[in-house]
Parts: C-alpha cells; structure tokens; sequence
C-alpha cells in the first residue's frame, strides 16, 4: 500500500512550505502495476512543475518505493498545483483504496 503525506501552509504564512511524502508500493499487479503507475505520474507532474517554475525552492529525495519533495518560498501558484496533485491522489485512492 502507498502511503501518502500532503501538506501546503498558506504561502504566506511565517516559515509555510509544501510537502509531498509517498512510502511504499501500491501492489495490484506484479508486473505492470497500473496504481503505482498513476500515483508515479501524478507525483512527476507536481516534480516537472516545480522544476520549470520552483527550480531552486525545493528539496527532493526519491528512492524505490519512496519519494519526499519539500517546497519552501513559493507562491499562490504551487498551492494551486498541491491542490491538483491532492485531488488526484484522492480519485485514486478512491478507485483503488486496497493500494493507497
């Protein structure tokens, strides 16, 4: 099961920042897991994001079944794609909610 932290303060409150943490292996399929598929990409869009508009305002640790993006001085905009990036996760959390 993926297990999923999302967090986004208002960006302009004192010290707000964004975090994103994804543990563990969503497990529908040995091969070609179409879950771990989804939540991957939904995760990646958020990382291509900030790497086109927040290049030097996060940090970023990923490794087999784990990932953890932490956004510090950001705008309206990225809380904006954290709510994108929520929703998603939701509908697949509801389709799949054996997987995450």
């Amino acid at each position: 099961m993926i297990k999923i932290q999302l967090k986004c303060d208002k960006y302009d409150d004192d010290n707000a920042k964004c975090i994103l943490i994804m543990d563990g292996h969503a497990n529908f399929a040995k091969k070609n897991d179409i879950v771990c598929a989804g939540a991957s990409a939904i995760a990646y869009s958020l990382l291509g994001f900030l790497d086109n508009y927040y290049p030097r305002s996060y940090s970023l640790l990923i490794r087999d079944g784990y990932l953890n993006v932490e956004c510090v001085e950001y705008g309206p905009e990225l809380q904006v794609a954290f709510d994108v990036i929520y929703i998603g996760l939701l509908q697949l959390a509801a389709q799949y909610p054996e997987c995450i």
